[in-house]
């Protein structure tokens, strides 16, 4: 009997070398759930300030945490490997990502060093995984080669943040984040000579979505779970926050291809970088949600307006873009039609909260789902005349 090794070489996941279809691990599912419980403590503090700078310091923790997502997701997927060595990696790069959520409390003015220094430990993890592959993967070497100036020049901010050079760290750690984002852009060219198969990346960015959703059904528990009595009103509060939360699942499934059959890397990349936007957004409506209360929703609130039109809006628009890179095929009439109906969605939205901005919560919020249910219903509408869609 031939005893299987527990320490595997990894080989890169290439179209030509597909024998079967692939899915996705139970560790990389762990791995999900765990990550969105970071998501679930940095909307947290989002909630106990509301302000722009708070947004600000917000949004520096939701890029730096979701990279660290993208790029172990994106890591995994480009390299097959099933071996001992990837257990072990994922666990202790799970634990400078814990560290995030730990730090993130009280962020800019006493655990920003603290939270520089846990993302900075994750990002050499992850370096070093890439590393150790450039040194088993002759094929993928001239890739590695052209991102590790961009890699060193992070680094480099990251230190000077750490060092709080020139008493601007969040802003060097700003740069930093923004040279991880872009560098894999300079890359699409050799990474394309690979002939990489991305073709599970939909499954992988579909159940991280489902898990960020389930947490905005639990953000709505837990805010009206603090209302001082059931009645009549309590009840419509809560049937009009589940359905948004449902009609977002609903509308993003819709446009979910179950892989991505288009080989354009460019297109590919586009589509993954949609998806930062798409999650900020869904983080943004779970924190409005958190921010609800009995109180809140019968009344204006001019800033939770805005946020909360601003979020839906944006997230109707991506996935009227995303309905058009999904795969290589022409779009029939059918999906204009669900396009266009994305494109009258948001508008009305729009409209509609300009012109009664003054207005209670819960009216724009009627609004809002209204619009969203209406939009599921002519689809269902178009899968009932067009099976095939």
């Amino acid at each position: 009997m031939t005893k299987k090794s527990v320490f595997r070489k990894a080989e890169l996941n290439k179209y030509s070398d597909q024998t079967e279809e692939r899915k996705v691990s139970w560790l990389e599912l762990y791995f999900d759930l765990f990550f969105v419980v970071v998501l679930y403590y940095l909307v947290h503090e989002l909630a106990y300030d509301l302000s722009l700078y708070n947004l600000f310091q917000y949004t520096l923790m939701f890029l730096s945490s979701l990279w660290l997502w993208m790029s172990y997701t994106y890591y995994k997927e480009v390299f097959q490997n099933h071996g001992l060595e990837i257990r072990i990696f994922t666990f202790f790069y799970m634990i400078p990502i814990a560290s995030l959520a730990v730090f993130s409390s009280d962020f800019m003015d006493n655990n920003l060093t603290y939270y520089i220094l846990s993302y900075a430990i994750a990002r050499l993890m992850l370096s070093a995984a890439w590393i150790h592959w450039w040194c088993h993967n002759q094929e993928f070497r001239h890739v590695w080669n052209r991102m590790t100036k961009w890699f060193i020049i992070s680094i480099l901010f990251l230190i000077l943040a750490l060092f709080d050079i020139w008493d601007s760290a969040k802003y060097l750690f700003l740069l930093a984040l923004l040279v991880d984002y872009i560098h894999p852009v300079f890359s699409i060219h050799k990474q394309s000579e690979l002939g990489l198969n991305l073709s599970r990346l939909p499954e992988r960015f579909g159940l991280f979505l489902i898990i960020v959703i389930w947490e905005i059904v639990r953000w709505v528990i837990n805010s009206l779970s603090s209302a001082s009595q059931i009645n009549l009103e309590y009840i419509s509060i809560s049937v009009l926050l589940f359905a948004l939360s449902y009609a977002l699942w609903s509308i993003y499934f819709d446009y979910l291809p179950k892989k991505l059959v288009t080989k354009n890397l460019k297109k590919t990349f586009i589509w993954i970088y949609l998806h930062i936007l798409i999650i900020y957004c869904l983080t943004i409506i779970g924190w409005v949600i958190l921010e609800f209360d009995i109180a809140t929703l019968v009344t204006s609130n001019p800033t939770l307006s805005i946020f909360l039109t601003l979020a839906t809006s944006v997230f109707m628009i991506l996935m009227w873009i995303i309905g058009k890179i999904v795969d290589g095929r022409k779009i029939d009439i059918v999906q204009k039609k669900r396009s266009s109906v994305k494109i009258y969605t948001w508008i009305a939205i729009l409209i509609f909260w300009i012109i009664v901005s003054n207005l209670s919560l819960i009216v724009l919020l009627s609004w809002i789902v209204l619009l969203l249910l209406a939009q599921i219903i002519y689809v269902i509408h178009l899968w009932k005349h067009n099976p095939d869609f």
